[in-house]
């Protein structure tokens, strides 16, 4: 039962994690900023995934970004 706990907390903590460092990224840029930090990407599950397409659109919106700068 106290495994069981221990393992469900830790994965509460991963995900509230992940949830804050989303919500932080996306804050910043809603304020402008755009800085090239990215998400690590730490497994290979739902939240991985989040990661990576988090990253992905930071990277297409700075080739936009970079593109209208251009024209």
């Amino acid at each position: 039962m106290i495994v069981l706990l221990v393992a469900l907390l830790f994965a509460a903590a991963l995900i509230s994690e992940t949830i804050l460092s989303v919500s932080i990224l996306c804050n910043e840029l809603g304020h402008g900023n755009s800085r090239s930090e990215r998400l690590p990407i730490q497994s290979k599950n739902g939240l991985g995934a989040l990661r990576y397409s988090f990253n992905e659109l930071l990277d297409r919106l700075k080739e936009k970004n970079m593109s209208i700068k251009k024209d």
